[in-house]
């Protein structure tokens, strides 16, 4: 990098990161957020001038090229400037620079940003598998893709980490529980609910609520759930529901949370 750390100590690979900085390089990747990309260049031209920057064997670099090509599924565009790509695939060939030498790190800031979702789901199907053969770390806006390619988050507000942990366990420790979902027909609304309230055993009143749609939240009691979806299953078509379904809290309640509780603890300093 460009500035040493002001302290502490860290590793990429088993290489300090201030005292084996050449090694540290050759372990990582990075795939920063604007693409960089010489858009008179080709595909193959790209990723050719950083294998050889990256001081791959000059015999082994078309290989790596087209399998690096192919990973990504930039095969049929490989010999187009990369200046008439559309966003998305600008995208997979930033991810592919950051592939070049399979490092055993790579850094992806905002991989997806800017792309239609088609392309979207293709790149993390990318990540998916890349998270198999090295250490990925990546920083993103979106909670969805966070949730999706995450094994481990970090949330961070005002430049400082709030907390680390496991999608499923930051749910569990600040989401809802789990959360119902119904759609009822014209004039249901009162049967609907009183068919979720007899259900749940208690007066509960939707926290969201539109003409035809209303979401409860149900705790994190797995018996209740698992009761709620027979009786469901059973009898809310006579009650004018005419569809529903049954989620955990999306990782955005969790991140609205945190950031909430953040700037309380902010304010209280």
């Amino acid at each position: 990098g460009d500035y040493l750390p002001s302290g502490g100590r860290a590793w990429i690979d088993g290489h300090h990161v201030v005292h084996d900085r050449q090694r540290v390089h050759e372990s990582m990747g990075y795939c920063p957020q604007a693409d960089p990309l010489i858009e008179l260049m080709t595909a193959r031209e790209t990723l050719v001038m950083f294998a050889r920057l990256k001081n791959l064997p000059e015999r082994s670099i078309p290989q790596v090229v087209q399998a690096l090509l192919d990973k990504v599924t930039l095969t049929p565009y490989a010999d187009r400037v990369c200046g008439s790509y559309s966003g998305g695939n600008k995208r997979k060939l930033s991810l592919a620079i950051a592939l070049v030498g399979s490092p055993a790190v790579i850094f992806l800031d905002e991989p997806s940003s800017g792309m239609d979702p088609k392309s979207r789901r293709k790149m993390w199907d990318i990540i998916m598998k890349e998270r198999t053969l090295r250490s990925i770390v990546l920083t993103t806006h979106s909670m969805e893709e966070a949730d999706v390619l995450s094994s481990r988050i970090a949330i961070m507000t005002s430049g400082r980490t709030r907390i680390v942990d496991t999608p499923q366990a930051l749910k569990a420790r600040f989401g809802k529980g789990y959360v119902l979902c119904i759609d009822f027909s014209p004039q249901s609304e009162l049967s609907a609910n009183l068919f979720v309230q007899r259900c749940l055993g208690a007066k509960v009143e939707p926290v969201e609520l539109t003409r035809l749609t209303a979401k409860y939240e149900l705790g994190s009691d797995c018996r209740l759930v698992a009761r709620l979806f027979v009786e469901m299953h059973e009898e809310s078509r006579a009650h004018g529901i005419t569809h529903w379904g049954v989620s955990q809290s999306r990782l955005n309640d969790v991140f609205m949370q945190v950031v909430g509780e953040a700037a309380d603890d902010d304010q209280a300093v």
